[in-house]
């Protein structure tokens, strides 16, 4: 997602509040996630705002870019 080459396909408002914006696939080895900021993430895929409304303890997911977003609570 950072470098644009994958789409967002999983978001993630864990207990603490914190959100996780994930393409849902493999990554190669040494590959980490990054700490970047909300408007960035924003920027680089403007659907993410439709899931922004989401309590603490929730995710959404999608099957593609531009797909509608599937809402389950953490743990369900």
């Amino acid at each position: 997602m950072f470098d644009r080459t994958k789409g967002i396909l999983l978001a993630v408002h864990d207990e603490e509040g914190d959100w996780q914006f994930l393409c849902g696939g493999e990554h190669p080895e040494g590959d980490h996630p990054r700490v970047v900021g909300l408007n960035h993430v924003t920027e680089a895929d403007p659907s993410i705002r439709e899931v922004m409304d989401m309590p603490p303890g929730w995710l959404a997911e999608r099957t593609a870019v531009g797909a509608e977003w599937t809402r389950t609570r953490l743990g369900s």
